[in-house]
């Protein structure tokens, strides 16, 4: 008798339990504005001429949109703007091989960066040139949440990040470079 008392009281507070927890995730599940897009994306804006940022620039470039879709503010690591037809910020980010693997040594970096708090259900729009996204590449920014940063809005050397992509075949066909090794560079 004490044995299925025991075993009942187990059981109630097993089912109060997953009943609470499935309270609580309900109403924090849905972290997204637009329910029909992912979390954080990169959409095309524009193509046009651009004056080069660093030597060995093409004056092509590309205007994307990075989008932070859901309820939080996201930090991106940015370099200044020397001037707003660069669009919102000098985005950081890394270049690599959609085909094939590895990342190759183009994009923008530095040791030296501002940090930016993206808001919830914000936008940024950044410029690149146009052969970072020739066929066969990708764009990879990363990103943390703000509540990953330091008391001091610092970040750790061994803070993990997310990241999102955005790749050559993401751009309209009638915007779609070719591949560099097509051209001979």
């Amino acid at each position: 008798m004490i044995r299925l008392s025991l075993t009942a009281y187990g059981l109630c507070f097993l089912l109060a339990f997953a009943a609470h927890a499935q309270g609580r995730l309900g109403s924090t599940a849905e972290v997204r504005h637009q329910k029909d897009r992912p979390t954080v994306y990169v959409t095309y804006e524009q193509s046009g001429p651009r004056v080069p940022l660093s030597n060995g620039e093409s004056e092509r470039g590309i205007w994307l949109r990075l989008h932070n879709n859901t309820k939080w503010k996201l930090i991106l690591r940015v370099g200044g703007v020397p001037n707003p037809s660069y669009g919102d910020a000098v985005v950081f980010y890394e270049v690599e091989r959609t085909e094939g693997s590895g990342f190759i040594p183009i994009g923008y970096s530095s040791h030296v960066a501002s940090v930016i708090k993206l808001k919830a259900g914000g936008s940024i729009v950044f410029s690149l040139p146009q052969e970072h996204l020739e066929k066969g590449l990708a764009l990879r920014v990363r990103y943390n949440y703000e509540w990953e940063l330091r008391k001091d809005d610092s970040f750790s050397a061994n803070l993990p990040y997310h990241s999102v992509t955005f790749a050559s075949s993401d751009l309209p066909v009638h915007r779609r470079a070719r591949s560099c090794s097509s051209r001979g560079c």
